[in-house]
Formats: C-alpha cells, sequence, structure tokens
C-alpha cells in the first residue's frame, strides 16, 4: 500500500540512464590496515564489520537490473580501486572508476564513508545528466520502468517509509546524522516538520541538481567530505536532495513523494539481525511475492562467517535470480588432457 505526497511535473523518458553502484570489501587484502591506518577514529556504528563486508549482494543486484531494467545504459562501479573477481570488466557497459577519479581533495582517500563518495557521484566522467544509484542491496524484483522514477513532464517521484525520522537528540549515532540534516532543511525552508524516512529504493539522481546542491552547500559538503568515517554532522545527499525538491521554493508543487505503508508487492525492507526466524519468514515474503523494490540490509556486525542468514540470503538471491548477467566473467573451466 502508498499513499502520494506533493504534486507531479516535468522531462523526456527518451534520454539515456545510468546506474551507479558502490562497492567494497572490507576483507580484501591490506583493507584493513588502510582503515586501522587513518588518524581519525570511527564513531561507534561507523564502521562496524557489517559496512564492509560483501555479502555477494552485487552480482544479483546486477542480475536484477539486467532482468528488470534493461533499458539502463551503462553501470559505473565506484570502488576504492579494487573490483569483485567475477566482474566483466571487458563488458562495454560497465566501467569502474576508482574514489581518485571523483574525489577533488585526494587528502580526503582513503576514504571508508558512503557518505563522503555519494556527495561526488556527479563528478563521474561520462555519466547520464540523470541516473539511477544504486546500493548493492538493492534489487528489483518486478519490472520497473522510467514511470517509477519520473512522469512525461520531469517531475521526479521519491519513495519513503510510512515512519518518521526520529528529532535531534532522541537517536543514537549514525542515525542522528539524519535528524542534523532535518534540522538544516528547517533552517533553509523554514518550516519544522516530521519528515518521512526515505525507502531502501534506488535513487534518481539529477547531475545539475547534484551540482547547484553542492555548490550551495559547500561549507557541508567539504566537511562531510573530509570525514573518513561516518559523523552524526555529515551531509546526507538522498536524504537532503529529496526534501530539496518537495520543500525548496523552487522546487515546491513540482514531485511527488509516495510513502509505502508496510512490505508489499511494491517494496519491501528487510534487516538481517540475530533472530533468524524473523529473517527467514521476511525471506520467505520476498520469495512469494517478488516485491518491484526489495533490500536485504546486513545488521550483523560481528556475526560469523557461518551465520545461517549468509547462507539464507545466497539461497534466496540464487533462487530468484539465477541467469548470470553481461556483468558477469564466464567461469572457468579446468580443461583437462585427453
Amino acid at each position: 500500500m502508498s499513499d502520494e505526497i506533493g504534486m507531479v511535473s516535468g522531462g523526456s523518458a527518451e534520454e539515456p540512464i545510468d546506474a551507479v553502484y558502490l562497492w567494497v570489501d572490507g576483507a580484501a587484502a591490506g583493507f584493513g590496515e588502510r582503515m586501522a591506518g587513518c588518524v581519525e577514529r570511527p564513531a561507534q556504528g561507523a564502521a562496524g564489520a557489517r559496512r564492509f563486508r560483501d555479502n555477494g549482494e552485487l552480482r544479483y543486484s546486477l542480475r536484477s537490473l539486467e532482468m528488470y531494467a534493461p533499458w539502463v545504459r551503462k553501470v559505473y562501479l565506484v570502488t576504492n580501486g579494487e573490483a569483485p573477481g567475477w566482474l566483466n570488466l571487458d563488458c562495454d557497459r560497465v566501467e569502474l572508476v576508482p574514489h581518485t577519479t571523483i574525489f577533488p581533495e585526494h587528502d580526503h582517500l582513503p576514504t571508508f564513508n558512503a557518505h563522503a563518495i555519494e556527495l561526488h557521484l556527479h563528478r563521474i566522467p561520462g555519466l547520464s545528466e540523470r541516473f539511477l544509484y544504486f546500493n548493492d542491496d538493492f534489487f528489483l524484483g518486478r519490472p520497473v520502468t522510467l514511470a517509477d522514477f519520473i512522469d512525461g513532464k520531469g517531475g521526479q517521484t521519491l519513495h519513503f517509509e510510512a515512519h518518521g525520522i526520529p528529532p535531534r537528540g532522541t537517536t543514537e549515532h549514525p542515525l542522528e546524522a539524519y535528524a542534523e540534516n532535518c534540522v538544516l532543511l528547517d533552517r533553509l525552508y523554514g518550516a519544522r516538520r516530521i519528515r518521512p524516512w526515505p525507502a531502501h529504493v534506488p535513487r534518481f539522481f539529477q547531475r545539475n541538481l547534484l551540482r547547484e546542491l553542492t555548490t550551495r552547500l559547500s561549507e557541508q559538503v567539504q566537511a562531510t567530505s573530509s570525514h573518513r568515517f561516518r559523523t552524526a554532522d555529515d551531509l546526507l545527499l538522498n536524504l537532503f536532495y529529496s526534501f530539496h525538491l518537495l520543500e525548496s521554493p523552487e522546487e515546491q508543487g513540482r514531485h511527488t513523494g509516495v510513502i509505502h505503508r508496510g512490505p508489499g508487492t511494491d517494496y519491501a525492507f528487510c534487516m538481517m539481525q540475530e533472530h533468524f526466524p524473523s529473517v527467514l519468514k521476511a525471506f520467505a515474503f520476498i520469495a512469494e511475492l517478488h516485491p518491484k523494490f526489495f533490500c536485504v540490509n546486513d545488521d550483523l556486525d560481528d556475526a560469523p562467517a557461518d551465520h545461517p542468514a549468509f547462507a539464507a540470503l545466497r539461497g534466496l538471491l540464487e533462487a530468484l535470480f539465477p541467469a548470470p548477467s553481461r556483468f558477469e566473467r564466464e567461469p572457468f573451466v579446468l580443461q583437462t588432457a585427453a
């Protein structure tokens, strides 16, 4: 079930649309040493194992993209310079983008802060003017079209969950950053309000608007870019961009916010936590209903590699997306002499 907030207008559906992903493998050689060698120390929860663990989600997210959004022109994979071994870098529809390509200040690197990386996505060379941004744990479960993100006149459709962002001082890091961003929105647009939580779906961004926002908020952008780990005063691109479209004087009334009220065929969000029966119940729901957008979020910070949730996740994704995509290398087969 979903409700609409705001009004719609805007743009052509004939333009090329690219997709951008962030990816990291915390188990890669040298990663832990590089993170430990940074001078600043991350706040609690900002650098937990779950933020850097590779559960293989990217492979299946790309399969879902090819199955259900074949109209996407190209995939840009933003990483610290590494790539998963299975990725087919010879494919003309995928390009690796190292952090050094998009960060103007190289002294902000290495970074372990997705908030910082997101603020530079519009700097990717060759990226389409409007693009989709995926976390690697975002998946498509049904056919998706541009109409899920924009209408024929160029207005954007912004996706939210039904619960509101808690006020400042009522949550702990890292969620406090959401409240801090709402305070900034209140100050800029003159209204104090409870805002709905952004849904875990691909985000539709416009590069020229990102340039304008990052210029207007250059102080906050510079500070966030320099934070090697997540902090409570990071500028959150997804949240700020969404509410800028809905609340700013120049954009207000041109866009629509859709609120997803509970899991259904349009949207489902699953958090992998210690209570394994709840995880299995959520996976069964996703397997049965194939939500158009779904996210499986890893909240198992210190879980061992043999935790049953990880095997269950792989089983779910393999069942939903069994066919390799063009983004994957051909599997190596050992030839034996006759």
